[in-house]
């Protein structure tokens, strides 16, 4: 038991070597001592199976899928909110879709501002807008660790977010679309502009309208610098962002063809139930020769910088002496020569297909219900996102869908997820009150003066660390098919 575990069961805030004391005194001993081995040459004695497999009620079940972790008032709160089950999710829901609101410093959210408002609190980079983060960690070039600050601050406040604020089901969200967008917050070119891709591309967007998630994420400087987007030209096609929005942000490779000839392709099928007419000739997937297509429909698509126009601010622009004018045909349909207007039409070719949708609907049921969540949901919020692909809150009447189903009220569907190192860990803490220490950002050029200015220091570099020793520290994914 930790000091986050200790801390919950009322004993107030706990160093680790009190932590370790305590456990000592309860005969919590490890697992490699002489006790342990001794121990386990003994007969083990095991609880009946239905005493610890015993089913949790609707109220608790909806609370673990929905928050990083209840809290008793949690529960409370949950319980006044109707007099059945159906009544108090379907409240709480509508409440923490129509609640949430994106930026920072945070909006209605009074426990998450009371904790960045303590003394002492240091994330400097948080509220910088992108031609801020441009010039003073990029263009200066300064030295490390200055440019990796915007990351590290925002892994911060992801934590804080998770454990401390009341728009848990917006968190969950935020984690969900941060791993489906995934960009590698470590690397170099993505670091020094990491608060803009939270603060103005991810969670602006999350319960909004996926096609302008889609070009908002595509023109971001994180994800053009990322995947490389930033120098595909006509002189030097490169395909790496072309490959990855087809195979991991819409279609997903399941819908992929190789390298099979157009004419052999199937056409795409309208959803059963949906509404929305298809594009004559659209394809059910894509080919490697689409991969090649659409990278010339972005070329000209880059950032502001020292060897693309000159002014370098970092924001995106389009030049058009950087782009492929040749014809181009995309997933069956005859793209327009009209410049930067190729893209956006494939973006809308990529938005309205039905199999984008059965993707994107998949993992987020796999994320909200279970890891092999039934095809009956998937199908149903496949619809909703099909017909509803122009509207403003799609994503909302998404998630809207997939919660208040009845499969996510199915009880033979519990226990069928697996949570990820970043879950257990803040989960446990938001549970057991919140963290033991206060979080502020390491000095992380100087581990020495770090350890003589207090516990804060050294406690937010332990958690920072021992997070990435989990594998699963936020925003540090290398490959973008994230964690």
């Amino acid at each position: 038991m930790g000091a986050a575990g200790l801390a919950g069961l009322g004993l107030g805030a706990v160093t680790p070597r009190q932590a370790h004391a305590a456990a000592n005194q309860t005969g919590l001993k490890p697992l490699y001592s002489k006790n342990a081995q001794k121990a386990s040459l003994q007969s083990p004695t095991f609880e009946p199976l239905s005493a610890v497999s015993a089913l949790p009620p609707n109220n608790i079940r909806a609370l673990r899928r929905l928050t990083y972790g209840y809290r008793p008032q949690d529960l409370v709160d949950f319980e006044a909110l109707g007099s059945d089950f159906d009544e108090r999710l379907q409240n709480y829901v509508d409440a923490q879709l129509a609640g949430y609101q994106p930026g920072y410093p945070p909006i209605n959210d009074p426990p998450l501002t009371a904790v960045l408002n303590q003394a002492g609190t240091n994330f400097g980079t948080l509220d910088d807008s992108l031609q801020t983060l441009w010039q003073e960690r990029v263009v200066a070039a300064p030295d490390w660790p200055d440019y990796l600050y915007p990351v590290v601050d925002t892994r911060y406040l992801t934590m804080l977010r998770a454990v401390h604020s009341q728009w848990q089901l917006a968190e969950v969200l935020a984690d969900f679309w941060h791993t489906h967008f995934s960009v590698d917050g470590n690397k170099f070119e993505v670091s020094p502009v990491f608060v803009h891709y939270d603060r103005d591309v991810i969670r602006p967007n999350m319960l909004g309208n996926f096609r302008q998630m889609l070009e908002a994420v595509t023109k971001s400087t994180a994800m053009m610098r990322y995947l490389d987007n930033a120098s595909n030209t006509k002189y030097g096609p490169n395909e790496n962002f072309a490959r990855e929005i087809q195979e991991l942000h819409t279609l997903g490779a399941v819908h992929s063809f190789g390298f099979m000839a157009e004419q052999d392709i199937p056409a795409a099928s309208p959803m059963a139930g949906s509404a929305t007419t298809l594009p004559a000739g659209l394809k059910a997937g894509y080919s490697e020769t689409d991969v090649r297509q659409l990278t010339l429909c972005l070329t000209g698509w880059t950032i502001s910088n020292e060897w693309s126009d000159g002014l370098n601010t970092g924001e995106f622009i389009y030049l058009a002496d950087w782009h492929e004018t040749s014809t181009k045909k995309v997933l069956g349909i005859d793209i327009v020569n009209n410049g930067q207007a190729e893209t956006t039409q494939v973006l809308d070719l990529l938005a309205i297909h039905p199999n984008t949708a059965r993707y994107v609907c998949e993992k987020l049921c796999k994320r909200l219900i279970s890891d092999n969540p039934p095809v009956s949901i998937i199908e149903k919020a496949a619809v909703v996102f099909n017909d509803q692909w122009q509207a403003a809150d799609q994503l909302k009447q998404v998630v809207r869908t997939i919660i208040l189903s009845s499969e996510f009220k199915d009880a033979s569907n519990w226990g069928q997820k697996t949570k990820k190192p970043f879950e257990l860990v803040i989960g446990s803490a938001r549970s057991c009150g919140g963290f033991t220490s206060q979080l502020v950002r390491p000095d992380m050029s100087d581990w020495q003066a770090n350890m003589l200015l207090g516990e804060h220091f050294a406690f937010s570099q332990d958690m920072y660390w021992q997070l990435g020793n989990t594998g699963n520290q936020p925003f540090s994914w290398a490959t973008p098919d994230g964690f």
